[in-house]
């Protein structure tokens, strides 16, 4: 790489500019991508998977059959499961299924074995189909920007029912407008917030000297 040091004139312009353009680059996809980051809970715990010919999906892992992992809903035949992390596919023989575990049953896990065995009889399966993922409740399984935000919005009913466009519409300064925007987000400058982008400060309330500063304290309470 050659040193700014050693550029001159319109050289030493570019490279600066190029690296600055680097820079800009880099801290903007991380702010992006940090973001995204946080919804992906919300994302994952939506995604469930369309049995093909089951070779791609955990029999215990994954969720494939009902809204629930079948590890969770029957933790003691997963506790002895001799492959947790065995596929669909590896646990049918000859199109019937046949569940291997490291030890014989006790009297006790006969009752979860045949609950299990109940609603695997239920399941269909494509040989010649690959497994595919779906995400929400649609038909085809899609996930659109719009499903993802009516899906967080359906958990909170206040941003649901928000008049959020009325607040552009309202005449009032713009710098009332835009503080109102920024409330309703909890996007201002509190000291809880400066504390998230690593500003070094103590973290109180300067009107009761006894709780932290948020946006709901410093303007609900």
């Amino acid at each position: 790489m050659v040193r700014l040091s050693l550029l001159t004139g319109p050289q030493k312009s570019q490279q600066m500019h190029m690296e600055a353009y680097s820079l800009v680059h880099k801290s903007l996809s991380r702010c992006i991508w940090k973001s995204i980051s946080k919804l992906w809970p919300d994302f994952a715990g939506n995604v469930t998977f369309r049995v093909g010919n089951g070779s791609h999906i955990k029999f215990w892992k994954d969720i494939w059959f009902g809204d629930t992992i079948l590890g969770e809903e029957f933790p003691s035949l997963h506790l002895i499961a001799a492959e947790p992390n065995s596929t669909i596919a590896s646990n049918r023989s000859y199109d019937i299924w046949d569940l291997r575990f490291r030890r014989n049953l006790n009297d006790w896990e006969l009752n979860d074995i045949f609950a299990l065995f109940a609603n695997l009889q239920f399941c269909s399966f494509s040989p010649q189909e690959l497994d595919r993922l779906k995400w929400g409740n649609s038909r085809k399984g899609h996930y659109t920007v719009k499903a993802g935000y009516h899906n967080l919005c359906s958990r909170n009913s206040m941003i649901d029912k928000w008049p959020w466009k009325h607040i552009w519409k309202t005449k009032l300064p713009t710098k009332v407008i835009c503080f109102s925007w920024n409330a309703l987000h909890s996007s201002c400058l509190t000291q809880d917030n400066l504390s998230k982008r690593k500003f070094q400060l103590a973290n109180q309330c300067y009107f009761c000297h006894k709780h932290t500063e948020s946006v709901n304290h410093l303007l609900l309470h």
